[in-house]
């Protein structure tokens, strides 16, 4: 039985199907009528500049212990199956991996915004880190044991898959056309193939600075800076670079190939390479 609108009480099939779609018609209808603003301005204590830093900040080991500790041991579990007693109870064993989860960097969605390293949501976990090779290896370690121990995959994009697949051979086939020289790593792109990354070759008594391009190291009148090359890098560098011509506007984007099927990779796309390659 159901009350229509007009409060008496109905039980034939026809009414409860008028009263039914009457009451979900007008309930889900759009009123001509304005909506009332609540004033809530002024209401609420503003939060200093102290506390949002604070909530932007990688959390310490102690502090994802001490939320741990505070759920209630019982509670409904997690996708793993396994309740928050578990990893009380085991926290000198797996307190490390789980703190290792908070080791990657994590990166703002807009400048000067809270720095994001990962989202829960009720079925799902989003990873967020700054894009690294150092960051990626963190990750999939993490990923990797969460694995392990739970059952379940990550659930990778079907490019990323294939990438991962198809990687050792595109890095062994991968060649580097030099154009403006802006979008290769000096230090860790194989701009010389012969050699490899320069990171091998760098003098040890000098500080390597890794966001260093190879552009940098041409002078305003064009050509290659002998004095800082013979201050960063051994001797069979210096004697392979005397064959390059300096890298200058006229030649272009600088461009990645891989031979055998032919790929080539415009610097826009080379730049989110720099970090693996």
């Amino acid at each position: 039985m159901l009350k229509d609108e007009s409060g008496v009480w109905c039980d034939d099939d026809a009414q409860l199907r008028t009263a039914a779609t009457t009451y979900f018609s007008s309930l889900f209808a759009v009123t001509d009528s304005a909506p009332v603003l609540y004033p809530i301005s002024g209401y609420f204590p503003p939060i200093d500049e102290a506390v949002c830093s604070s909530l932007g900040s990688i959390p310490l080991d102690q502090e994802i212990k001490d939320a741990l500790f505070s759920m209630a041991p019982l509670k409904a579990p997690g996708l793993d199956g396994l309740h928050a007693h578990f990893y009380q109870l085991h926290w000198d064993i797996v307190g490390a991996s789980i703190s290792m989860m908070e080791i990657w960097t994590p990166f703002c969605l807009v400048r000067h915004g809270t720095p994001v390293s990962h989202l829960f949501f009720t079925d799902d976990l989003i990873l967020y880190a700054k894009a690294t090779y150092e960051n990626a290896s963190c990750i999939n370690s993490v990923l990797d044991l969460f694995g392990s121990c739970s059952g379940h995959e990550a659930n990778c994009s079907t490019l990323w898959r294939a990438l991962t697949v198809l990687w050792p051979t595109f890095t062994g086939n991968l060649s580097i056309s030099m154009g403006n020289g802006t979008s290769l790593m000096f230090w860790t792109n194989p701009w010389l193939s012969e050699l490899g990354p320069l990171i091998y070759f760098a003098l040890p008594w000098e500080p390597i600075v890794l966001d260093l391009h190879v552009s940098d190291m041409v002078t305003p009148e064009g050509t290659w800076d002998w004095d800082t090359l013979h201050t960063l890098v051994a001797p069979p560098v210096i004697d392979a670079i005397l064959h390059i011509v300096p890298p200058n506007s006229r030649m272009g984007h600088d461009r990645f190939c891989c031979y055998g099927n032919v790929v080539v990779i415009e610097s826009s796309l080379a730049n989110r390479l720099d970090r693996v390659l």
